[in-house]
Order: structure tokens, then C-alpha cells, then sequence
């Protein structure tokens, strides 16, 4: 890859590159659903910075950003394990004490319990996106 003499090379993140190493360069060796994983988490962490209530549920995190409201879903829950019960139902509860569908943003990644836990609680699949050919896939689903 060429750089522009004008353009300054890059340089390492502060937290997760290690030193000397480009981004660029770290990521290329990054397998696709590493990639994905961070996407997820980096999506869960910017949308809950910007809306006026977030909580951390199940690995992810519930946003509400007012009625009708685009960030009114819930993001990355399920990537470091199985999602029991009790967080499903809270995650129910506090859409609906907001007035709001409860949706969640379901990564391919996620563990199988997060599916088999919505299906139980009436939520259905509502839209499908593709990213980057086929490297991150994700489902939305609502109740």
C-alpha cells in the first residue's frame, strides 16, 4: 500500500494495538468474526453514548433514546455466552415501561440461548442485513 507523501503514516490505537504495529497491518490478521465481534461491540458502545437511558444487559447493552426513536433497540447481547431468562424479561420490561417495542439487534455470533429466549417471549424475525460480504450478518428481531 502507498501513502501519499502528504499523508502521515498510521499510527497504533491507544488501547488494543500493540506498539509499532499499524492498524492496518493488526487487522489483516484479524479473522472475519473476530472482526465482527468488534464491530458489535463498538456499535453497543456508540449508540449507548448517544441516547438518554442505556443499560448493560447480557454482554450488551439496552438503549432508549426517546418515542420513536431510531436507538431504541438493544445491541450485542449474547457474545460471550448464553443469556438467561431473567435478562430477557428485563430486557422486555424496560422497552415496554418506555413505551417502546422492545428490538434487539441479533449478531450471528451470539449465543444460540439468545435466539431460543426470544422465540419463547413472541419476539419474530423482522429484518435481515447482510455487511461485507457475508463478514457480519445480523437480524433484528421485535415482539
Amino acid at each position: 500500500m502507498r501513502y501519499h507523501p502528504a499523508t502521515p503514516p498510521m499510527r497504533p490505537c491507544a488501547a488494543g494495538f500493540p506498539a509499532g504495529r499499524s492498524v492496518l497491518a493488526y487487522c489483516l490478521k484479524m479473522d472475519s468474526a473476530d472482526i465482527a465481534l468488534r464491530e458489535e461491540r463498538r456499535q453497543a458502545t456508540a449508540v449507548a453514548g448517544l441516547v438518554a437511558e442505556a443499560e448493560p444487559i447480557a454482554g450488551g447493552v439496552m438503549c432508549f433514546g426517546g418515542a420513536g426513536s431510531w436507538s431504541n433497540y438493544a445491541v450485542a447481547l449474547g457474545l460471550d455466552g448464553p443469556v438467561d431468562g431473567v435478562d430477557l424479561d428485563r430486557l422486555v420490561s424496560f422497552y415496554r415501561d418506555r413505551g417502546a417495542v422492545p428490538t434487539v439487534e441479533v449478531s450471528p455470533f451470539a449465543d444460540e440461548s439468545l435466539v431460543r429466549g426470544l422465540a419463547v417471549r413472541g419476539f419474530a424475525l423482522r429484518e435481515y442485513q447482510r455487511r461485507r460480504r457475508a463478514q457480519s450478518q445480523s437480524t433484528s428481531l421485535t415482539s
